[in-house]
């Protein structure tokens, strides 16, 4: 478990916390593709499409441009990744 961990009352709040580098958000693509476009966020990860009780949707992780290169962040997302697949081969 993280040593912080930030919630935030909008994907807005999220996008900023992440651009600002306070860590990794979650966010829909809607929020975060201008961003991405503009190499400013990274897609960190993309799990297969998942089947929820409301349709199929793909998930994944947008970070700061550059915080990947840090080791612990490859860590984070490595044991990320794989519950996601996990997750995904479960259903």
């Amino acid at each position: 478990m993280p040593a912080h961990t930030l919630s935030a009352p909008s994907f807005e709040v999220v996008k900023a916390m992440t651009l600002a580098g306070l860590g990794i958000g979650v966010l829909p693509h809607r929020v975060a593709h201008q961003d991405l476009q503009r190499g400013l966020l990274k897609r960190a990860i993309m799990a297969n499409v998942i089947p929820t009780s409301f349709g199929f949707h793909s998930f994944g992780l947008v970070t700061r441009n550059g915080t990947l290169d840090r080791p612990e962040a490859r860590i984070l997302l490595d044991v990320i990744q794989s519950e996601l697949t996990k997750l995904t081969l479960s259903i």
